[in-house]
């Protein structure tokens, strides 16, 4: 009997890659925007004996046994709905002893005060972010009251102190172990914008690096006190609408742009905490969307309140080129 798991994911390709436990073989999915993902998660075929013998040309074919339904959710282009979410979530939080890093948690934690309090932010950089953007945040804000959250307009742990850490400890670590490969294989324009993002970053010595992960868990220890009182946390996802196309290698000041913009999207990884985005709609025919941030372990919170802004949205097609 085999085992079919996920294997690797590839939402900008449409792609999804399963993986035969038993054998080890792995097998590509093709998805296609606008309609239904059809992923088979733990399916069990079974295999016929080495001995059987084949069936007399005469002979009735056998009652066929019905396959296991698969699961089924919609999904758009721009985002995974929750539920596709938790599924994939769920297969890769698997333990496995060539993991590290892989910890007993368990994906639903234990039941929270109500009404939920929710720390809403629209500010980017410690100023409001684009007009389209705070829109967005706000209307979400509003959706999640109508739900019976607890939404307050109050400012988290700071996020460009987190983005300044990122730059610090990741960079520092792609300029050790990825910038070699990067400038033998890779185009001129990801050697341009890895350059300059490289550029706005130093060097750590052995003394700089301890400190950098000495501020990691000062950061982490304010934002675990503050989600105490505000178990989650709103706010955009990029401080501006999606830029024009190639931004990110048309030169310095639009790589740097970019990167001040999409502060949060640095500062959630460098501390660990559950995060996901979450589409709001259009604005002037861009997509829009916010950020969601909960405490350690507690992917279910982050994915309850994403339903109910989910719910609000109705599914967007693919962008036409203009």
């Amino acid at each position: 009997m085999s085992q079919y798991i996920i294997d690797e994911i590839q939402p900008t390709a449409w792609r999804l890659r399963i993986r035969d436990e038993a054998t080890g073989k792995t097998e590509e999915v093709a998805l296609r925007p606008g309609e239904p993902w059809k992923v088979r998660v733990g399916a069990a075929r079974k295999a016929a004996p080495p001995d059987a013998k084949p069936p007399k040309a005469d002979a009735k074919p056998p009652k066929a046994e019905p396959e296991p339904r698969p699961t089924e959710a919609a999904s758009t282009p721009t985002e995974p709905p929750p539920k596709d979410l938790r599924l994939a979530l769920e297969a890769m939080s698997a333990g496995d002893a060539r993991d590290p890093w892989w910890v007993p948690a368990p994906l639903t934690g234990p039941a929270l005060p109500h009404p939920l309090r929710v720390a809403m932010t629209v500010n980017c950089q410690g100023a409001p972010a684009d007009p389209a953007v705070v829109a967005a945040v706000r209307q979400a804000g509003a959706w999640l009251a109508e739900a019976g959250y607890a939404v307050e307009e109050v400012e988290p742990p700071s996020l460009a102190e987190a983005h300044e850490l990122w730059k610090l400890i990741a960079n520092d670590e792609a300029r050790r172990f990825m910038w070699g490969a990067i400038e033998q294989f890779g185009d001129a324009g990801v050697r341009r914008s890895f350059g300059w993002m490289l550029e706005d970053s130093p060097v750590l010595d052995h003394s700089a690096h301890l400190r950098a992960f000495a501020k990691r868990s000062t950061l982490l220890r304010r934002w675990q006190l503050f989600m105490e009182r505000y178990p989650l946390v709103l706010g955009p996802v990029s401080g501006e609408p999606p830029f024009p196309w190639g931004w990110d290698v048309e030169s310095e000041a639009t790589m740097a742009r970019v990167m001040r913009a999409q502060e949060s999207q640095f500062a959630v990884p460098v501390l660990g905490l559950p995060a996901v985005s979450v589409p709001t709609g259009l604005a002037g025919g861009l997509p829009m969307g916010v950020q969601l941030i909960g405490p350690r372990f507690r992917e279910d919170l982050v994915f309850e309140a994403a339903e109910v802004i989910e719910a609000h949205c109705p599914p967007m097609t693919p962008i036409d080129p203009r």
